[in-house]
């Protein structure tokens, strides 16, 4: 179970790190930064949300279980997903998986959403 974890880690990560280096760019970088930005909310969000909640220009509500994808279809990376089907049954899989939306969840509330609102 724990390697599946790391194998998520492995493809979360650099996204993440994509975002942090832009908020903590010091260069000029207006004209590209709200569509790289924009482009790495977006694959983060559509790891878990479906497409017409990521759509909606009011307001994600991403907490919301009806704008979720069906958690066996929450994406974690392609190697998470080779390892846990070769290696977990599905009651750990669907455990797996659970956390890994909370994460999501998580860091769009504590992260990313708080720097959107600024």
């Amino acid at each position: 179970v724990n390697e599946s974890y790391f194998l998520f880690l492995l493809y979360i990560f650099p996204i993440i790190n994509n975002l942090n280096k832009e908020f903590q760019s010091e260069s000029s970088r207006l004209q590209y930064l709200y569509s790289s930005i924009k482009a790495n909310y977006h694959i983060i969000l559509s790891n878990f949300l479906k497409k017409d909640a990521i759509n909606n220009n009011i307001g994600i509500d991403y907490k919301n279980k009806s704008n979720q994808i069906q958690l066996p279809n929450t994406c974690i990376g392609t190697k998470a997903e080779i390892f846990m089907k070769s290696n977990l049954n599905e009651s750990e899989i669907l455990e797996v998986k659970t956390d890994i939306l909370r994460f999501y969840i998580d860091f769009w509330t504590k992260g990313l959403n708080s720097k959107v609102r600024k």
